[in-house]
């Protein structure tokens, strides 16, 4: 287990290798120290268990603080007035049934 130098030189043909070893640095050790198939299963089940907990608990963080992860952003309003696309400016322009009226194909 834990074939760190093969492992390099495999994904150092990526240019995303580097950031590889760095994002999964600490699942990779982990992994590295199991010394058999079976340890590994049960470390990776272990992990996404802990992924799993957080986030339920950035759940329920999110349900106490607010709305969600657009809460304390200093964000435009949803809707405006004035846009392009007013009611008034919908019933002037011409709809796509009224245009096909118009049409005249060749017979």
């Amino acid at each position: 287990c834990g074939e760190k130098d093969d492992a390099r030189a495999i994904m150092s043909r990526f240019k995303w290798g580097h950031s590889f070893f760095a994002l999964n640095n600490d699942l990779l050790e982990m992994y590295a120290a199991c010394p058999n198939a079976h340890e590994v299963i049960e470390a990776q089940n272990r992990y996404l268990e802990s992924l799993g907990d957080r986030d339920r608990d950035r759940d329920r963080d999110d349900e106490q603080d607010g709305d969600g992860y657009l809460d304390g952003l200093d964000l435009p309003p949803s809707s405006s007035s004035g846009s392009e696309y007013d009611d008034d400016e919908e019933e002037a322009a011409p709809t796509l049934a009224s245009r096909l009226d118009q049409l005249t194909l060749p017979q």
